[in-house]
């Protein structure tokens, strides 16, 4: 188990925000602040978990230089080339180490975990479904990156944390979720996903998401898919009733861009979907 330090709690609906500290061997704040979970974790009586999205202070190369690489986007991959694979194991964190940490709390049921995610947490909440199946009870995406590979900003990560495609093609496959997508099948099925897009949204109108892409490899793996555009909650409520391992929907929203006004907008419904899974026996 791993030793942890509270650096600070706030009180917010009935419940609190703990934020902690613990050394990392791996090794923002944001989505804490700006997504207007709380209202609904608290109404539905669950505990949600904010890991943070990149190594600190660690003095790589050039990874305080692009907001959307390094300390601005760590995109949860194992770097393997020589300048960041020391501390850019961000992978290693999500998938091993911070499971150690939520040990540390009895209140927990670890057996009845989902994940979400925003943007570059999209992209991670996908992979961790992908690669760990059986884990979880349901994935949600916000504006997920869900094809890094074919993304600007996914093929300039690669490129420094891994190197040319054709002499990585593992990692390039492993850490992109259409493809790993794709590898995965004749595998467990992932958990019932539910992904969010704005079509306002200009990463989406730049080709930088493609949840489109997600979709078709999910259809061609033998996924059952839709799209909806648009849904009223009651709407959405009532078609994803029936979701389960296997099916993924993707909600298209009219006007809405990838901010956390947009998130904040449709949190409700994600925890509710959470809610149905992670209380079934």
């Amino acid at each position: 188990m791993v030793s942890i330090t509270r650096i600070k709690s706030n009180k917010v609906c009935g419940g609190q925000l703990k934020k902690f500290s613990f050394e990392s061997s791996t090794l923002s704040y944001n989505a804490a602040q700006k997504a207007h979970l709380y209202p609904a974790l608290a109404e539905h009586g669950i505990a949600c978990i904010f890991p943070d999205t990149s190594p600190r202070d660690v003095a790589c190369e050039g990874d305080k230089a692009d907001w959307a690489f390094g300390e601005g986007a760590g995109y949860y991959v194992n770097a393997t080339d020589e300048r960041y694979r020391k501390h850019y194991r961000m992978w290693d964190f999500l998938a091993q180490e911070l499971k150690q940490v939520m040990l540390n709390f009895a209140e927990l049921d670890m057996t009845k975990i989902s994940v979400m995610g925003h943007s570059m947490g999209g992209h991670g909440a996908l992979l961790l479904a992908i690669h760990f199946p059986t884990h979880f009870r349901s994935v949600s995406t916000f504006a997920a990156m869900a094809h890094m590979t074919a993304s600007g900003p996914g093929l300039n990560a690669y490129k420094k944390f891994f190197g040319p495609a054709e002499k990585h093609t593992h990692e390039w496959r492993f850490f992109d979720a259409t493809l790993a997508l794709e590898d995965s099948k004749g595998t467990d099925k992932i958990a019932p996903c539910l992904m969010d897009q704005g079509n306002q949204d200009d990463f989406y109108l730049s080709e930088d998401l493609l949840p489109e892409s997600f979709v078709k490899s999910a259809s061609s793996t033998g996924y059952s898919t839709s799209t909806l555009h648009s849904p009223s909650p009651a709407e959405l409520e009532q078609h994803l009733e029936d979701a389960t391992r296997g099916s993924v929907t993707l909600v298209m929203r009219d006007g809405y861009d990838h901010s956390y006004f947009y998130v904040s907008t449709f949190a409700a419904e994600h925890i509710k979907f959470h809610a149905k899974f992670l209380k079934a026996k």
